[in-house]
């Protein structure tokens, strides 16, 4: 692994670790599923995080109206009505977390490239980046619709270093989920595991069938993880 301070790039996930986006993906659901007759809540959503949208929706109907989660034109639908719901509220309340937009301002200012690499949709991404003001520091983005197979498969942070100009080994990953951290990690990218939504034990394991894959450095939440980059490209050689 390089020595930190020589980092180029830092890629980030976006919901749960730049913004403060799962109430309102929550509520979303939440409100879909009522609509559609099924019982969701917080307890329901938890093993899904990392997940995409779409993924979740036929999870949830196989589960309950098996059948209907092989329609395409149904989960397009129905995704588009998620969004709706979740847009409704993150565009005038979602904020990025504490430390957030210092700590985005201080890469920029140390000369190191900035990516957001999320299972979330493209249009989502550049509208809720816009309204909380990130989009200024942020370099280049990549969404699920951007790739055939999202995370935890490579290709996004592969895709997400390349469009930055470097080599997987120059940047960093910052995740806050299982599946998300284990798609760094196959990409070859040194990583940083946040403990938003699950316990060090799941994030120091995210893939139970090889224990030897583990993230490089694991942070209680975003701004801890500032101060650690702070001090390393401050040190000495």
């Amino acid at each position: 692994m390089m020595p930190v301070k020589n980092v180029k790039a830092v890629l980030f996930d976006y919901d749960g670790v730049l913004v403060a986006s799962e109430p309102f993906h929550l509520a979303a659901w939440i409100k879909l599923m009522s609509e559609l007759g099924i019982s969701f809540g917080e307890k329901e959503m938890k093993p899904f995080v990392g997940w995409t949208g779409p993924q979740i929706l036929r999870h949830q109907l196989a589960s309950h109206r098996s059948g209907s989660e092989k329609d395409e034109n149904l989960i397009a639908s129905l995704m588009d009505r998620k969004n709706s719901f979740y847009l409704s509220r993150a565009l005038k309340e979602m904020t990025p977390y504490d430390g957030v937009t210092n700590g985005l301002k201080w890469l920029r200012s140390a000369g190191i490239k900035t990516a957001i690499v999320s299972n979330s949709r493209r249009p989502d991404l550049v509208k809720t980046t816009r309204t909380t003001g990130l989009d200024q520091y942020i370099d280049f983005i990549i969404s699920r619709d951007e790739v055939s197979i999202p995370k935890p498969d490579p290709a996004m942070y592969l895709s997400a270093a390349k469009g930055l100009g470097c080599k997987p080994g120059e940047c960093i990953a910052v995740e806050d989920s299982p599946p998300g951290l284990l798609g760094a990690l196959r990409a070859g990218i040194a990583s940083a595991a946040l403990l938003n939504n699950f316990s060090i034990e799941q994030m120091s394991r995210p893939d139970p069938a090889r224990p030897g894959v583990r993230p490089d450095w694991t942070f209680a939440c975003i701004a801890d993880f500032f101060a650690f980059l702070k001090l390393a490209r401050s040190g000495p050689g």
